[in-house]
């Protein structure tokens, strides 16, 4: 096999991996992820529309530290964005209740 053809398939079975990955961090977070060479965007499975999303911004070269921008989303959690990421400095928590209570909205119309 040629190495320019073992390159390709390779690309195609990363490709295939990494979409794969996309899907299960979906399904079991309720948050799709997209990466940019910028900016993370999360939507949420509840949200509304596409557009209510969150955008994380890496802080430190490595991404052990992120910020969160202001979207439409966001504009509408100050107190969440508060309490669980500046008081108690927890992205987890702060998508874990907001997925909450996303869910709980749409669950009640």
């Amino acid at each position: 096999m040629k190495q320019v053809e073992r390159v390709e398939q390779l690309k195609e079975v990363f490709q295939t991996k990494i979409y794969e990955f996309c899907k299960v961090c979906c399904r079991l977070t309720s948050y799709q992820i997209d990466i940019t060479t910028e900016n993370q965007y999360l939507t949420s499975l509840y949200a509304e529309h596409q557009g209510n999303c969150l955008i994380f911004k890496a802080t430190s070269p490595s991404a052990s530290k992120m910020k969160l921008l202001e979207t439409e989303l966001s504009r509408t959690v100050g107190e969440l964005i508060e309490l669980r990421l500046q008081h108690q400095d927890s992205i987890a928590a702060f998508l874990s209740w907001l997925t909450l209570e996303l869910f709980s909205l749409q669950t009640m119309a």
